[in-house]
């Protein structure tokens, strides 16, 4: 069984991503800040809207949960339009849209990030959006954001 047949992205795209994780957790490591994602679990088969929840604890002031999700195939991280609203008694909720709403797109495999983000970069996502929504085009992005943290990580298949 190939890894992709497993739900998980290539050995040399795993390594890609921890590399990317180990980074982007540099910065702000702090094991009383925590976040999850609850659902959709790991190796799950998602539509293409779908909705995301999970836990957290301890997020600093000036700081934001971000979904991002990473498509393998095109090689690409694809921000939501904006910062997860941290709700009280440490819950999250978002809905997210995963790949283009095209029977094509069914089978594929994405992962799917929970960045806390320092707000300065989440709002340059944000600009970076916008802008792409104006023109019409996708707000996709070759790596995450700098100075922030992935969270957490779940690799789900379109059905």
């Amino acid at each position: 069984m190939s890894d992709m047949d497993r739900g998980e992205p290539p050995k040399g795209l795993r390594g890609l991503l921890d590399r990317l994780m180990r980074r982007a957790q540099a910065p702000l490591y702090d094991e009383r800040i925590v976040a999850h994602i609850e659902t959709p679990q790991d190796g799950s088969y998602v539509p293409y809207r779908l909705s995301v929840e999970g836990t957290h604890q301890n997020i600093p002031d000036n700081w934001d949960l971000w979904l991002v999700l990473y498509d393998p195939e095109a090689d690409v991280f694809f921000p939501q339009p904006s910062a997860i609203m941290a709700l009280p008694g440490g819950r999250w909720y978002t809905v997210a849209t995963l790949g283009e709403d095209k029977m094509s797109e069914a089978g594929r495999t994405f992962e799917v990030l929970l960045l806390l983000l320092p707000r300065s970069a989440a709002m340059q996502l944000v600009r970076q959006t916008q802008e792409a929504a104006a023109r019409g085009k996708s707000s996709s992005m070759s790596s995450v954001p700098r100075g922030g943290r992935v969270m957490d990580r779940v690799i789900v298949t379109r059905y």
